[in-house]
């Protein structure tokens, strides 16, 4: 790439990203020869004279030589950085139209569903050349002088803010605060800074977002309040304003993912997923939001189960973000020379197939390592090789032959978790195992064969209840009849109704919590009574403790109660529907929920893996794939010429996007 050079030679001052639509930029340098007199276009997408223009100029001009070709600047007035792109990914012919934009808008997955182009698929960012940072200020008639305080007034009415334009970084900032946090905005357009500001200032306006530039002067003179700054750090023109950051809100540099998204840990890896529905799409999951590139193998007729599930097909988007999909028919002769040529290309090759299916498709583990000896297979499978291995297995079967449902229902009534925890369990530990394989490969310079089993996963889950078989010699009896407060020794270890029909649980599990537990809610004499002194006597005392307990507890509604709890600071959990978390707090302010495209054009905010590192965030780079949209791509960088990946389209080998 040229992006060093173009770097050090732009003299830029605004935070701008140059984008290539269609192919990277070493493509265009490479062909430019061949189309000496077409030149290369720069879509700008704001007026001659403006702020974008200015900057495309000088940077198009020095651009040109390191192509050897020219470069034509056409500006698109009144697009706006949104429509401009969509403009531009539409537009280019040859696959060399430029686009000059914010990097707001190429690296905020959250918005990517507003978008009328997709940042990840039509673009490729060349580089970044230069820095300023947004900021959010109000008008002085506003009661609000923080962030906190803002969202607080907000909840009592909808805010209006304006930006410059429709689709631009500003713009695009406002949505944002409105899909992460809980602020309530309506958006009011203007065709530049100035409107939107003289606006503010007039208090036509409450809320303005605009360059810090723009809002410095007004800020210092009262005539506006600085809210906070969409920046890492604070700006060196107004150091006195606090960052988003600093405000409870975390961003990351320059109102941007983090950068360090393109150094995810498994940056380069290259996966090959065989997978359907739950375990095997949650494999690859994990690796694609690591890093890796993941390709999707999928049958033309239909692919993965998912897509046509009950509900919206919504697991789909769930399980299968940041990956490419390519449709092959891997039962057809050529089909198969397609897959085999893509498994010498990658590191990983990974399926939830049912037993013996790859096999008889001729790409077991030994054929396929014959091809690519660092290959590393993993296999998701109903039961780890042995007498079991033969048979089909699911999550839930897995769950009763395994104990769990056993465990987890009442006597005489099995039940199966919520959630596909054995299919997800599995993959997990698949994983485990596969990033074990690269790490030995390393030192071994081969792949291995990994394999993952639901009944397995399922049976190391109950293995303290095996212990404690062993232990006693007893046989287990469920949960719901031994009683996990009995079983812990804790006398309040339950859940409590509320006044407003919700439930709380509560665990006393200290003396400590016990006093404070007392303290907080007037029960003086309980704490006083020596027989409720230590945990083994609360036990014990259950049966005339917990009534009163609950005569205290059960007068309060769900809030109520969870305000003296977190008081008193004792555990408590509310009981909560999966929909009722998407509006979690918590989740929120830590930024755990993706906003991932799905189906209808609605968004959905599912949430990220459960682990965070202080070198790296996960983000949607990639929108869930439709089936077969990477044929063409996968198939060129595996060496095949466009001829050959129509032939193999016409006969209906493999299918893709045209």
């Amino acid at each position: 790439m040229h992006s060093g050079r173009l770097h050090e030679t732009a003299d830029i001052f605004l935070t701008v990203v140059f984008l290539a639509a269609g192919g990277i930029l070493e493509r265009a340098h490479a062909q430019a020869q061949s189309y000496p007199s077409r030149p290369i276009r720069m879509i700008v997408p704001f007026p001659p004279g403006g702020g974008f223009d200015a900057i495309a100029r000088p940077f198009t001009e020095k651009l040109a030589p390191i192509l050897g070709q020219p470069v034509l600047i056409e500006n698109r007035p009144g697009a706006g950085g949104n429509i401009g792109a969509e403009v531009a990914a539409r537009s280019a012919p040859d696959g060399y139209t430029l686009f000059f934009a914010n990097d707001f808008l190429t690296t905020n997955p959250a918005m990517y569903a507003s978008l009328r182009y997709d940042p990840l698929k039509d673009f490729v960012a060349i580089t970044k050349v230069g820095t300023v940072p947004v900021a959010i200020a109000v008008h002085p008639s506003v009661q609000a002088k923080n962030l906190k305080e803002l969202m607080a007034l907000s909840k009592t009415r909808p805010l209006n803010f304006g930006t410059p334009g429709i689709g631009t970084a500003p713009h695009l900032f406002g949505e944002l605060l409105n899909l992460t946090t809980d602020l309530k905005l309506v958006h009011v357009p203007y065709k530049g800074s100035g409107p939107a500001i003289a606006d503010a200032l007039g208090g036509q306006i409450e809320i303005v977002i605009t360059p810090i530039a723009n809002l410095a002067q007004h800020i210092r003179a009262g005539k506006l309040r600085g809210i906070a700054v969409l920046s890492s750090k604070r700006a060196a023109i107004m150091p006195e304003l606090p960052t988003f950051t600093e405000e409870g809100i975390p961003v990351q540099a320059d109102g941007c993912m983090s950068e360090t998204s393109n150094d995810l840990p498994l940056k380069g890896l290259k996966v090959l997923e065989l997978g359907h529905i739950v375990a095997g799409p949650t494999a690859s999951l994990i690796l694609a939001d690591l890093g890796a590139d993941v390709i999707k193998v999928e049958n033309p007729d239909g692919g993965d189960q998912a897509r046509r599930m009950p509900g919206a097909s919504s697991s789909f988007y769930f399980f299968n973000r940041n990956k490419r999909s390519i449709a092959v028919d891997l039962k057809a002769p050529e089909g198969k020379k397609v897959f085999l040529r893509l498994v010498k290309t990658v590191d990983v090759c990974l399926d939830n197939y049912a037993p013996g299916a790859l096999d008889r498709l001729g790409f077991g583990y030994d054929a396929l390592s014959k091809e690519n000896p660092r290959l590393i297979c993993l296999a998701l499978k109903g039961f780890l090789p042995g007498p079991y291995e033969h048979r089909p297995s699911l999550d839930e079967l897995a769950q009763m032959m395994g104990g769990l449902a056993f465990m987890t229902g009442p006597p005489g009534r099995p039940l199966r978790a919520g959630a596909s925890i054995i299919d997800i369990g599995a993959a997990t530990y698949g994983i485990i195992g596969v990033l074990a394989a690269l790490q030995q490969r390393e030192q071994t310079g081969r792949g291995q064969m990994i394999t993952s089993g639901l009944f397995e996963t399922s049976v190391f889950w109950v293995d303290q209840w095996m212990a404690r078989a062993v232990a006693t010699g007893e046989p287990s009896r469920p949960m719901a009849e031994i009683g996990q407060s009995v079983r812990m020794g804790w006398g309040i270890f339950h859940l409590f109704d509320t006044s407003d029909k919700e439930q709380v649980f509560i665990g006393v599990t200290s003396n400590a919590h016990w006093e404070r537990f007392c303290e907080e809610f007037g029960l003086s004499d309980l704490f006083a009574d020596e027989r409720l002194n230590s945990n083994s006597g609360r036990v014990a005392s259950q049966e005339w403790m917990l009534p009163r307990v609950r005569q205290a507890t059960g007068k309060l509604t769900s809030r109520q109660l969870q305000e003296k709890l977190e008081r008193a600071s004792v555990p408590y959990a509310p009981v909560h529907r999966p929909d009722q978390l998407l509006d979690d707090p918590h989740l929120k302010a830590t930024g755990q929920l993706l906003p991932t495209p799905m189906q209808d054009g609605k968004t959905g905010h599912l949430p990220k893996l459960p682990f965070r590192s202080n070198d790296y965030d996960f983000s949607v780079r990639r929108s869930p794939p439709g089936l077969g949209e990477h044929t063409r791509e996968v198939l060129a960088e595996a060496g095949l010429d466009a001829a050959e990946i129509q032939a193999l389209i016409t006969a209906k080998v493999v299918g893709g996007s045209k």
